[in-house]
């Protein structure tokens, strides 16, 4: 099978990289929202089929908590959805690609959801280790819903040990690593490291794209601009050859008159001239110079051909 070709492969690593990720959000986002329409059919069904009250009561609160997590889950795909619209032309948007479960890879690029909660295990200078527990209702029986994690890039200044932290939504991480350390037991463990991402360069990327896009709409306006302005011109041009092409000099067989006028037309053989005074006069045509008299012929037949 032909490999799909990458739409973001001629767009810098950084934005190219945060372009898929977001794109991959989307994805996730769509594939939990129906594993909890699912999970919430599932809890209906089992309300109805309850033969007690109280089975009932405690199934309708697990069906509610189940209600707010799709609509918090529907909320953020809107969220999503609409900041692919100019994906590449608006502000950098915070993704909203989990780590749930910790299923990830080095490359990875996210930002945290907002309904982990976050312990500190140590401080360091330039890094946190930290215990995160997802707390997602669909995946508290995961073994995996809790883990251990090194945190970079953050300013770790009032973070201290055996306290809650709690990451901003705003910011960005990449999967950079690994590193272990060694456990209270006496024993190591090697943990994943997030490391924040740096947006300024992709934001600077952004900003001169929608700049290059501004250049570029006003070229497109300002050409057809132009256009307009040509066209009118050749119209006008136009109309200027064809009015003055109507005014000549006309005279008769024997030479006693000769005016300027324009034909308005022929009847039974009598051209009718306007003069430039406004005055209309009838001349037969046999009594018109012979120049003139092919040149109405002509006329004729130029506005006697079906159109």
């Amino acid at each position: 099978m032909q490999k799909a070709p990458d739409p973001f492969a001629k767009l810098p690593e950084e934005v190219a990289k945060y372009a898929r990720a977001r794109q991959a959000d989307e994805v996730y986002l769509l594939e939990q929202l129906r594993e909890m329409q699912d999970a919430l059919a599932e809890t209906s069904k089992r309300i109805q089929d309850a033969p007690a009250p109280e089975g009932k009561a405690a199934l309708s609160g697990q069906l509610q908590a189940r209600q707010a997590i799709v609509a918090d889950l529907l909320e953020q795909l809107r969220e999503m959805q609409d900041a692919n619209i100019r994906p590449l032309c608006g502000p950098i948007a915070p993704m909203w690609r989990t780590m749930q479960r910790l299923k990830m890879k080095v490359g990875d690029i996210g930002r945290f959801p907002s309904f982990q909660r976050t312990s500190v295990i140590q401080v360091f200078e330039d890094k946190i280790l930290v215990n995160f527990d997802w707390g997602n209702v669909a995946s508290r029986n995961s073994p995996d819903r809790t883990g251990v994690l090194f945190v970079k890039g953050i300013d770790t200044k009032g973070i201290v040990s055996d306290a809650k932290w709690r990451p901003s939504t705003e910011d960005i991480f990449e999967v950079t690593g690994t590193e272990t350390y060694e456990t209270v037991a006496g024993g190591t463990k090697t943990v994943f490291v997030l490391s924040r991402v740096r947006t300024d360069r992709i934001q600077a990327y952004v900003k001169a794209k929608a700049e290059e896009n501004r250049r570029q709409e006003e070229m497109v306006q300002e050409e057809a601009r132009k256009a307009r302005e040509a066209t009118e011109k050749a119209e006008e041009e136009r109309k200027a050859t064809a009015e003055k092409a109507r005014w000549r000099m006309w005279s008769d067989s024997d030479g006693t008159f000769e005016f300027e006028a324009r034909i308005s037309g022929v009847i039974n053989d009598n051209v009718v001239l306007k003069k430039r005074d406004g005055g209309v006069v009838r001349i037969p045509l046999e009594k018109l110079s012979s120049k003139d008299q092919e040149w109405v012929k002509r006329w004729i037949e130029l506005h006697s051909k079906p159109r």
